[in-house]
């Protein structure tokens, strides 16, 4: 009987062990090299149609991501991105760079992880974002004096994310992450009508370290 008792008490121990670790908390922070998509568009001017097509450059990203269990974490994460704006109109042949667009957003998502114990771990993410920035006209369409700088109206709005993380040791991952956020900029005190679809859409890749 002594001997059940003993090995009862091991059990609980072991067992508490076992719960402590499967809900153990901890905190990460990434950084990641960013590749932006943005929704290329359209609008009718004067009974032209004016397309607006966008050539992405690669940007970066920060983020700071706290587990509370195993499967739950918030994070909260900054991207910087990029792309220049060129305009065509249907039949004419030419296209013109008007220059280029810049934003920044910051997004504080609840992410489920799922397989967090394995070496590949997928997640799913959603949350708040809040993006805006500014547009840099060409100067050579310019006139001498103008500012080539126009800010746009910044916007709160949701974010949804999925991504994986793939353990290289107990404290660092490799991560990848695709991240959309909802956007229709305008020009600061503008009106709605003159808003053009972004919507970006980024893929991210790089690094996380747990502490």
């Amino acid at each position: 009987m002594k001997t059940l008792r003993s090995l009862a008490v091991l059990l609980l121990v072991v067992s508490s062990s076992s719960l402590f670790a499967q809900s153990r908390t901890s905190t990460d922070v990434g950084v990641f090299v960013v590749a932006p998509s943005f929704s290329d568009t359209s609008f009718v001017d004067e009974g032209d149609t004016v397309n607006i097509d966008f050539e992405e450059k690669t940007g970066y990203g920060i983020s700071l991501n706290h587990f509370w269990t195993d499967q739950f974490s918030t994070e909260l994460a900054l991207q910087k991105i990029n792309a220049d704006l060129n305009l065509s109109v249907d039949g004419a042949p030419v296209t013109i760079n008007a220059g280029e667009l810049d934003a920044e957003s910051v997004t504080a998502l609840g992410e489920w992880h799922f397989r967090r114990d394995s070496r590949f771990s997928p997640y799913l993410g959603a949350g708040l974002a809040h993006i805006g920035g500014e547009f840099k006209l060409n100067p050579l369409l310019l006139e001498p004096g103008d500012d080539p700088n126009v800010d746009l109206e910044s916007e709160t709005t949701w974010s949804a994310a999925a991504g994986a993380n793939i353990r290289l040791t107990d404290r660092l991952s490799l991560a990848f992450e695709l991240k959309y956020i909802p956007w229709n900029p305008t020009e600061k005190g503008g009106v709605a009508d003159d808003a053009i679809d972004v919507d970006p859409l980024t893929a991210s890749s790089g690094l996380r370290f747990r502490f």
